[in-house]
């Protein structure tokens, strides 16, 4: 195993929340939304995710993660993870249920493709097909990709844009992202999410095309915590509707 030294950007004085982002993207994507957060209130604990290849595995990545965290000797503090992110702050959980208080499930679910475990999912069909383009032509399946989180969404043009450019701050490397794949076709959460589910606040979109609405649904069935269903939202709601999301989590702490 060689995972390359993790290195945090931290922001802010208060409550400590440790960010994790999504497939394909850093942790710059956060930006524009913590930004409008107050930061006496709120500390923003940033990192990339370690990119796998042949010999740094997802088991090794969430270790790297997990003693670097360790490192920062937080007492207590919260999760936030975004799409695939979500995945890694459950497993964190486990990892480190005393010191975790909430976790914030932005866009996530208990698993990305449908079987008949789960039914509330995209097509492996389309996964694969997904998963082989970005082997071929990787720059023009992450734009088709950030489209497709975008759909329906008034600045959809310029938030594109956007992840683009925050996607070359960290270049995509296609071995790690396809690896990613591979852990996300086959990782199944929902016994995680139940576990921590007194803990659990989800953020989700009503329109979102990679995580089906249904899958939060069946969360919140269970749950007793207020949740933030966005009708307008799609895939990436912390951009999108960003004031939305900043006064749920501001509520979250009252």
């Amino acid at each position: 195993m060689n995972v390359s030294k993790m290195k945090f950007k931290i922001i802010g004085k208060g409550k400590p929340i440790v960010m994790i982002h999504g497939w394909a993207m850093n942790y710059e994507v956060f930006m524009p939304f913590i930004d409008q957060m107050d930061k006496e209130k709120f500390k923003f604990i940033l990192f990339n995710v370690p990119k796998l290849n042949s010999t740094v595995t997802w088991n090794d990545a969430l270790e790297e993660i997990k003693k670097n965290l360790l490192e920062l000797e937080l007492k207590e503090f919260d999760l936030l993870g975004w799409s695939l992110g979500g995945h890694i702050a459950l497993d964190l959980y486990q990892f480190l249920k005393s010191s975790i208080k909430k976790i914030f499930l932005v866009s996530s679910t208990p698993k990305f493709i449908k079987g008949p475990d789960w039914e509330f999912a995209i097509d492996e069909k389309i996964f694969n097909s997904f998963a082989e383009s970005i082997k071929n032509n990787t720059e023009n399946t992450l734009y088709r990709f950030f489209n497709l989180q975008l759909l329906g969404q008034s600045k959809r043009k310029e938030l594109i844009d956007f992840l683009m450019q925050t996607v070359k701050k960290d270049k995509a490397d296609p071995v790690s992202l396809d690896l990613y794949l591979s852990s996300m076709r086959v990782n199944f959460y929902l016994d995680f999410i139940f576990d921590a589910l007194e803990k659990i606040y989800l953020i989700a979109g009503a329109k979102d095309k990679i995580v089906p609405i249904e899958a939060q649904y069946q969360i919140c069935k269970k749950s007793k915590n207020k949740h933030l269903i966005l009708n307008d939202a799609s895939h990436i709601p912390f951009l999108t509707h960003i004031n939305e999301c900043k006064f749920y989590m501001e509520s979250v702490y009252e």
